[in-house]
């Protein structure tokens, strides 16, 4: 039946809004430490942590600054999200 199908948790995914910075990893690891991840998972439900790319200082979308080049800090952020996304595998980068 085509709407009980619809309702089966196995079509969902769960996205949870993160950041890229050191203190939304401490909360990325407070959520995983929880019974949540352990919960979803029970109930055949996907969750993933939606990130973007490090961005230390306001960028303005409307400008047209491709000569931008990340800082430091951005690319030691980036370089410590791709090492917990390889070990997780519970984070999607979505392109902004």
């Amino acid at each position: 039946d085509h709407r009980t199908a619809s309702c089966d948790p196995s079509n969902f995914l769960v996205m949870i809004k993160a950041g890229a910075t050191r203190k939304y990893h401490t909360r990325r690891e407070v959520w995983r430490n929880s019974t949540c991840p352990e919960l979803y998972r029970n109930n055949s439900v996907r969750y993933r942590f939606m990130l973007g790319m490090p961005a230390h200082e306001m960028i303005d979308p409307a400008s047209h600054n491709q000569h931008k080049r990340s800082n430091l800090d951005e690319i030691e952020d980036m370089g410590r999200m791709e090492k917990e996304a390889s070990e997780y595998r519970d984070m999607e980068f979505l392109p902004l």
